[in-house]
């Protein structure tokens, strides 16, 4: 609440990016509460109704009375393309920044500043991946038994989940908690990071300090060692990169919570 309320501090007219999930929803919540101005909610949706959350933000803006505005993303492939490269001026590699540079687009013609949620999720483990790296941490005394079964298992077994098939393979393989949890958020493997780019640039000494982080906070418990890995590495090397190259190449002001 005083976070918020002291981001509030602008000029013209703040707004919010609304994805209608808890952090964004507090957020605005907040906002509304310590505003005497009717607050700007921004929204972006998809044609695919798997990743359409248009509903939810919709239903909190028509609670807590916010002016709502939402669009479906619709980009042509080669003119988005064109005008992100433009503007990004360093190689990237989240695809959600192509959605965030859209919101950031679409926001910019009615506020200045706007105010996101990143860094909730890493303060209060909002993510799966805390839940299924502790817990597979937990059970590497009874590795050496089911490791046969559970390889032969991952094999052969028709998974309709393939995060089941990649937590079985990662249980396998690694022992140690900073190999295991960066293997579950890696989109790659440094097997096949090898064969694409040259070994002058695969910067193994980033991947040393990664796993020493974990080794600084090796007295704390399990979920404390990945919840300070992601707010030190994850946030600044990733989530807030995206925010600030989308916001700055509209001219907005991003203030994150």
């Amino acid at each position: 609440d005083r976070s918020v309320k002291s981001m509030l501090s602008a000029e013209r007219q703040t707004g919010v990016f609304l994805s209608g999930g808890y952090d964004s929803t507090l957020i605005t919540g907040f906002m509304v509460k310590n505003s005497t101005n009717k607050i700007n909610t921004f929204s972006i949706g998809f044609e695919n109704s798997d990743f359409n959350e248009l509903s939810h933000a919709r239903k909190v803006a028509n609670y807590l009375g916010t002016n709502h505005h939402e669009k479906i993303l619709k980009p042509n492939p080669e003119s988005f393309l064109l005008d992100i490269l433009a503007k990004l001026d360093q190689p990237f590699a989240d695809s959600s920044y192509l959605p965030t540079f859209e919101l950031t687009k679409f926001a910019s013609k009615s506020v200045v500043v706007a105010l996101g949620g990143d860094g909730g999720d890493e303060i209060c483990a909002g993510y799966d991946r805390y839940l299924a790296a502790t817990r597979l941490h937990r059970l590497n005394s009874i590795s050496p038994i089911i490791n046969y079964p559970l390889t032969q298992y991952a094999k052969f077994a028709k998974f309709s989940n393939q995060k089941q098939l990649k937590l079985a393979t990662q249980f396998i393989k690694h022992k140690d908690l900073a190999s295991r949890y960066n293997s579950l958020v890696a989109l790659n493997t440094e097997e096949n990071l090898a064969k694409l780019i040259k070994l002058e640039y695969m910067h193994k000494e980033s991947n040393s300090r990664y796993k020493e982080s974990f080794m600084v906070n090796s007295k704390n418990d399990l979920l404390s060692q990945l919840l300070d890995n992601d707010f030190n590495n994850y946030l600044p090397g990733d989530l807030l990169v995206k925010a600030d190259l989308a916001t700055m190449s509209h001219g907005l002001e991003l203030r994150s919570q």
